[in-house]
């Protein structure tokens, strides 16, 4: 997983400037090295804040998604943490870059 980070590491600079949390690309590659990842599901019916993707070679943000599929989705789960906003970021299992956001203030 960290290696898909480092490889796509200007694409989620890019899409955090997008989603207007710029400030956020330094602590995520800072901690991105040590933070665990946890394997978890995404339920049906869960949202997240926004999202990153990649879609025909462009970085592209969507906003306040809800998963509403048949299915939990498998998504590797971390937080990053910038001062007094925590961050948690979920990689979906199947995707080289798909990142979705959750602030917990």
């Amino acid at each position: 997983m960290k290696t898909i980070l480092e490889k796509y590491s200007e694409d989620i600079k890019y899409g955090l400037g997008l989603a207007g949390y710029g400030e956020l690309y330094l602590p995520f590659i800072e901690q991105i090295e040590t933070v665990s990842f946890e394997e978890k599901q995404l339920p049906i019916g869960d949202t997240l804040m926004w999202m990153l993707f990649r879609a025909r070679g462009e970085i592209k943000v969507v906003e306040n998604i809800e998963w509403a599929e048949k299915a939990p989705l498998p998504i590797f789960s971390f937080t990053v943490v910038k001062g007094s906003i925590f961050v948690e970021g979920r990689f979906l299992a199947d995707t080289k870059l798909m990142v979705g956001f959750r602030l917990i203030l």
